[in-house]
């Protein structure tokens, strides 16, 4: 995939990475790429789904799909993002998984506050997640929500986070067009609500982290 570089002003991006713990990046794919994304992640998750449990809260997020498809293993290792997190974090990172995320229209089973590293030193850990939006996020369909500064607190090893005021004026919604991307760091604290409309809201993911594991 050509470079994404040349779109962002990346040391503003960085700021902000490192202030709000998340970034927007907006027209992330173009038109050809998420076509190919959106069609590549829903044939493997369509595969995929007949072998989770129904009864399961999260069974419409399917983790480590880059060990089903070498397309998706080759898109976590040298995917045109993966400089991009570079720039963010300062070093290239080590990917960790890629993630099928569906929130089907009707489903009103969200995900509570939440980081994505648990259980080690932040020095040893400090990573970055990219959230590539396949059809328009918003309020009403399950979009993901930031607590702004989080990263830079500590929380304890729990899912949910305890106390989280989802009302806070820090509790900031990320709406994405198709194509847009989020980046967040994998000590923000974060969230979605179900999915209240008649669009469907899916996503593929890929999660780093700084230090092989």
């Amino acid at each position: 995939m050509q470079s994404a570089m040349p779109k962002y002003q990346l040391e503003k991006l960085k700021k902000q990475f490192e202030e709000d713990g998340f970034v927007v990046l907006k027209n992330y794919l173009d038109v050809d790429q998420l076509d190919d994304l959106r069609n590549r992640a829903i044939d493997l998750s369509s595969r995929l789904m007949g072998n989770q449990d129904d009864k399961d809260k999260y069974h419409h997020v399917l983790k480590s799909i880059n060990r089903h498809d070498s397309w998706f293993d080759d898109e976590l290792k040298n995917g045109s993002h993966v400089e991009i997190l570079e720039a963010l974090i300062g070093f290239k990172p080590n990917g960790v998984s890629a993630a099928w995320f569906d929130r089907p229209i009707g489903d009103d089973i969200g995900i509570e506050p939440h980081k994505d590293a648990y259980g080690s030193d932040k020095s040893e850990k400090v990573g970055a997640t990219i959230w590539i939006s396949l059809d328009k996020a918003s309020r009403d369909n399950g979009c993901l929500f930031y607590l702004r500064g989080s990263h830079k607190k500590v929380y304890p090893d729990i899912i949910p986070i305890p106390g989280i005021n989802k009302d806070s004026e820090n509790a900031i919604f990320a709406e994405l067009n198709p194509g847009d991307a989020v980046v967040h760091s994998p000590f923000i604290v974060h969230w979605s609500e179900g999915n209240q409309s008649l669009m469907p809201r899916r996503a593929v993911s890929y999660f780093y982290f700084g230090a092989k594991i």
